[in-house]
């Protein structure tokens, strides 16, 4: 199984940026294998209290090659989850990002990370 890294959260937050630009899929170079297994995107946004709450999620336990689900996923939750509003490009500085996969291990972080370089 396949274990949740920074490499994939730093994919499904370009992806999310990227189609407020271009409206289409992210171009990602990477080397690295991505693997294969279930996954979950889930958005949350910051509130004004400091706290998350869920702004988009969607997922699957069938076993899919995760960099491609990342890309399909990070949209689809983020703008057309039918239990919110399409998330709009100013939404994305309040973002946090949890990317469960198959694996044991969960991989989480806020867009001021990603944004600083540090994923």
């Amino acid at each position: 199984m396949q274990e949740a890294t920074d490499l994939h959260c730093a994919l499904a937050f370009k992806t999310l940026i990227d189609s407020f630009k271009t409206n289409g899929i992210t171009q990602f170079q990477s080397d690295v294998d991505f693997g294969e297994g279930g996954l979950f995107v889930t958005w949350k946004k910051k509130g004004r209290d400091g706290t998350y709450g869920l702004r988009g999620c969607i997922g699957c336990f069938n076993t899919l090659p995760l960099k491609e689900g990342i890309v399909q996923y990070a949209i689809v939750a983020g703008k057309e989850d039918p239990r919110f509003p399409p998330m709009k490009e100013r939404e994305v500085a309040d973002l946090q990002l949890n990317v469960p996969t198959g694996g044991d291990a969960r991989a989480r972080m806020e867009h001021r990370r990603y944004a600083q370089g540090t994923a």
